[in-house]
């Protein structure tokens, strides 16, 4: 992890927060998707809903987006009280959210994020997921699963490729940015 002047950690992310990031992904995954689709600025059930708009086979993708902030030590999952859609679809494993549902974890101190699956979540939630508790991540999932970072550069082209391969809809393998720079991305948050 670099350090600015004074020790404090330097932020390598461009966004103000996770509505900034929100926002930056929407517009990136509208021009990989369209016309095919279309990105919605969702709030209840999702952060981002990707609509595949075929008329005789219609689904959505949802996208939940977490942000870390360097003075935050975790990435909160539903609300300090313990409850809301997230917790509620992460404990009833509701089918369609189980296969249409990503989780997008961006870093303000790295230029990667993660793109993360229900149970991967629910895994990685310090000590589990629970209805009454407040339910995180700590910020070292970042470290744990480097080999998971997806740099912010590729990042929606990552997500496009994925949301494409999930709704069958015809695409370049080629497009797919590569693994081994996701690796390196996560590398630097550690300062190696």
């Amino acid at each position: 992890m670099e350090t600015a002047a004074g020790g404090k950690p330097e932020k390598l992310m461009p966004f103000d927060g996770e509505d900034s990031f929100r926002r930056w992904l929407c517009e990136e995954l509208h021009k990989g998707l369209a016309p095919s689709c279309r990105v919605l600025k969702g709030k209840n059930i999702a952060d981002i809903i990707v609509s595949y708009e075929d008329a005789e086979d219609p689904r959505l993708i949802f996208l939940e987006v977490k942000y870390h902030k360097a003075f935050h030590g975790r990435i909160g999952i539903g609300n300090q009280a313990g409850t809301g859609y997230q917790i509620e679809y992460l404990i009833n494993r509701i089918a369609y959210l189980e296969k249409y549902l990503l989780w997008v974890v961006g870093d303000e101190l790295s230029d990667s994020s993660l793109i993360l699956t229900n149970d991967e979540v629910r895994t990685l939630a310090a000590k589990g997921i629970r209805v009454g508790k407040t339910n995180n991540f700590k910020h070292k999932i970042f470290h744990k699963h480097e080999e998971q970072c997806v740099p912010n550069a590729d990042l929606p082209k990552r997500l496009t490729f994925l949301i494409k391969e999930l709704l069958h809809i015809s695409h370049d393998d080629t497009d797919l940015p590569g693994t081994d720079a996701a690796a390196a991305a996560c590398a630097g948050q550690r300062g190696e």
